[in-house]
């Protein structure tokens, strides 16, 4: 007898064709970069995965319908609307990543493999209500279709961190929409063009067109672009913005729209790591902690317990625990996620480093600190051979060496680090960058340790002037307050000017709480010199 449903997967081979496979190993290969070869491997493996897991929730959708009997027409043509936008999303990928890539998006381009929504959130969108019909007109409904292409090519731009593309894309949609007057659309539109703005750094527009995409959804109907948008708001307002309030109102706001939203896990896990942050950035680290854990098993249930998210989940469980001085309790979490991401992307990848230097930082806080200090220079030899010498990451990572050995009292072993870090840097982001500052302050110790006492007071005093003159983040000029007002004591230099400073960060990290150690710090240094 005939099968029904024998071409429901049909499509996603098509997606994923010989030809379309040819294109993607050519772009991949014309990278310049011993991880070309391998990262292809990944990233087909990957899409392999992705295409059998569609064929296979299509066929059984249809089945259920055509072979079982035990799901309605409606059922069927609402799951197979939206695993045509899944596939549309894997195919704007496969596009972008077939069109131009380098070094720094070859390893996008895997991570974005990874975060294409599964085919099973179709089986979760079963449980709204029908949002705003389609568009009656066939040929408004087939131009709507062609917008919602767009904008899912721009998301794979975002993906693979072509970010000024994404949104110049976007951009291009937004008056079309506006001309077809489809509110569901207009509602994604904005949700897109805000969520790009922000990751541009333009807080504050995208802050005004997450809230348009919230007013034009809710005027649709439409609780999972709601619930999309208010999760951004926390992110942008409460964690990016530092207005901690309103973040949180945001947050409570977003846990009701999520339910609505058919209470999709991987959307719990969103929120719950978005509202975690911002508890985080208040020094609240236990209760951070526990969002993070909510995170990390939303998103066991939602991808398994070895997806890349699951890495990043149990990454910020482990920095929770380090921020409160638990390093022994956070190094297996932090363990996980090294292995995880190991595994998934390959131990080339970019973000294997974040891992290994978290790792480094619970091994050193452990006292451990040349366990630590092997996986630092694992991560700077990950960047290096991914990235390059020169990448503005790999600065991080040479920071990171020379703070271990400032912390091993190791300063003639540290200073080249900060002096590479440095050169960076500055060539990178120019000579007043507020991050430039970061390296100067360990020039400024390791000289000071090494009695070049005018070389260190240069330093600390260029690292202070880049702060303030950027108007950098608070506690970035309190800590190069302090470091030159210790430095100018111990030199024996206008003490009183040493006295001021402290006093001022002092008083910036005193209603951080977050700063508190660095609050006491500074209040005992202070008592003990003030009127000697």
């Amino acid at each position: 007898p005939a099968r029904p449903c024998a071409a429901a997967g049909a499509p996603a081979r098509a997606a994923w064709d010989g030809a379309t496979r040819a294109r993607v190993r050519a772009a991949f290969l014309a990278v310049d970069t011993p991880a070309a070869a391998p990262s292809l491997a990944r990233f087909e493996q990957r899409i392999d995965a992705y295409r059998a897991d569609w064929a296979t929730t299509a066929t059984a959708s249809c089945e259920a319908t055509r072979a079982h009997a035990v799901q309605s027409e409606a059922v069927l043509d609402r799951r197979s609307a939206c695993l045509d936008r899944r596939l549309g999303e894997l195919r704007a990928l496969l596009d972008v990543v077939s069109s131009e890539l380098d070094p720094a998006r070859i390893a996008s381009a895997i991570d974005a493999a990874w975060a294409l929504t599964p085919p099973a959130s179709c089986d979760a969108a079963m449980a709204l209500a029908p949002a705003a019909a389609p568009p009656a007109d066939p040929e408004a409904r087939a131009r709507a279709d062609a917008l919602r292409a767009d904008l899912d090519h721009a998301a794979a731009l975002a993906a693979t961190g072509r970010l000024p593309d994404a949104l110049d894309r976007v951009r291009a949609v937004a008056p079309a929409a506006d001309a077809l007057g489809y509110a569901p659309l207009q509602a994604e539109v904005q949700l897109r063009l805000g969520t790009v703005q922000h990751k541009l750094g333009a807080l504050a527009d995208g802050e005004a067109s997450l809230q348009l995409a919230i007013e034009r959804a809710s005027a649709a109907r439409d609780p999972v672009i709601v619930a999309d948008a208010l999760s951004e708001l926390v992110w942008v307002v409460g964690f990016r913005g530092a207005r901690y309030a309103e973040g949180l109102a945001y947050s409570r706001a977003a846990v009701a729209a999520t339910e609505l939203a058919s209470g999709d896990v991987a959307r719990r896990a969103r929120l719950a790591k978005h509202t975690a942050a911002v508890w985080f950035e208040q020094g609240e680290y236990d209760r951070a902690r526990r969002l993070y854990e909510e995170a990390a098993a939303a998103l066991e249930q939602a991808y398994g317990p070895d997806h890349p998210f699951q890495a990043v989940a149990r990454s910020n469980i482990g920095n929770a625990l380090l921020a409160q001085g638990k390093a022994a309790e956070a190094q297996p979490h932090l363990e996980r996620a090294l292995a995880i991401a190991e595994a998934t992307l390959g131990p080339d990848h970019p973000e294997v480093a974040d891992y290994l230097n978290n790792l480094g930082a619970a091994l050193g806080d452990q006292g451990r600190a040349t366990e630590g200090r092997v996986h630092y220079l694992r991560a700077l030899a990950t960047l290096e051979r991914a990235l390059g010498p020169d990448h503005l990451d790999v600065a991080y990572a040479l920071f990171n060496l020379g703070v271990g050995h400032v912390n091993a009292e190791e300063y003639d072993q540290a200073a080249p680090y900060f002096e590479r870090a440095l050169a960076i840097r500055e060539a990178a982001l120019g000579p007043d960058h507020p991050h430039v500052a970061y390296p100067l302050t360990g020039i400024g110790h390791c000289r000071m340790a090494q009695g070049r006492i005018d070389e260190a007071l240069a330093a600390f005093e260029r690292a202070l002037r880049i702060a303030e003159g950027a108007q950098a983040d608070p506690t970035l000029i309190a800590t190069a307050r302090y470091d030159l007002a210790q430095a100018l004591w111990q030199a024996g230099r206008d003490r009183d000017r040493a006295i001021e400073l402290a006093t001022l960060a002092h008083r910036t990290w005193k209603d951080e709480p977050r700063w508190q150690r660095e609050a006491e710090d500074a209040a005992a240094w202070l008592a003990a010199r003030r009127g000697r």
